[in-house]
């Protein structure tokens, strides 16, 4: 590992790599000292060495979100604040790691707690989606398994069901994880996943 704690981004694509480089120029404002890196299948793309602590290249990519699940199997991190591109972080994120002190997990609820589409009838509905676009996350083995799980899930419900997004395969596995395998997760608070294009 590359160090304690960092912040990912996992961008494939020209429109992914733009976008996650402007928003780490934006998050070295307030957070000038963790390390953050980008895996990208564009690791040539013009400002990322200037910006970035590490490039990373992303061999093979889907451009879907295949690719934010089974980049976050190579965080060079033992303690991880995964972004999606076109996130931010607006103030310090000290507080959210020291969270990674009594949890293996944290992440926010979707706006959309249940989408049209697949879901898991064995999950209790009051367990709604959680958005995948801010996930906090400590190397162990549980996250490693549960990553490994959300992948397997999720490339079943693209061949089944033509269900590309990953939220719906995230709140299986974590749910499963959780009452089986006794996952530490904690539930971020709305302001950690601010949507401002959205009007909830």
């Amino acid at each position: 590992l590359e160090s304690v704690r960092g912040v990912l981004y996992i961008a494939t694509g020209k429109r992914c790599c733009s976008e996650a480089l402007l928003n780490a120029q934006r998050c070295r404002k307030t957070n000038p000292n963790p390390a953050i890196t980008i895996q990208t299948d564009l690791p040539n793309y013009p400002g990322l060495s200037k910006v970035f602590d590490s490039v990373k290249t992303f061999s093979e990519p889907d451009h879907s979100y295949r690719d934010k699940i089974s980049g976050l199997a190579l965080s060079p991190f033992s303690e991880t604040l995964f972004l999606d591109s076109d996130a931010c972080l607006i103030a310090p994120a000290t507080d959210l790691f020291e969270l990674l002190q009594g949890s293996d997990l944290a992440a926010a609820h979707a706006p959309v707690r249940h989408p049209p589409g697949w879901s898991d009838a064995d999950v209790p509905a009051t367990f709604s989606e959680l958005n995948t676009g801010v996930l906090l996350m400590r190397r162990t083995k549980i996250v490693d398994v549960l990553i490994e799980r959300w992948l397997v899930l999720y490339d079943q419900l693209v061949q089944k069901h033509g269900q590309s997004w990953d939220q719906a395969s995230f709140r299986s596995v974590l749910w499963s994880l959780l009452k089986n395998e006794h996952l530490r997760f904690f539930h971020l608070p709305p302001e950690a996943n601010l949507r401002t294009t959205k009007p909830w």
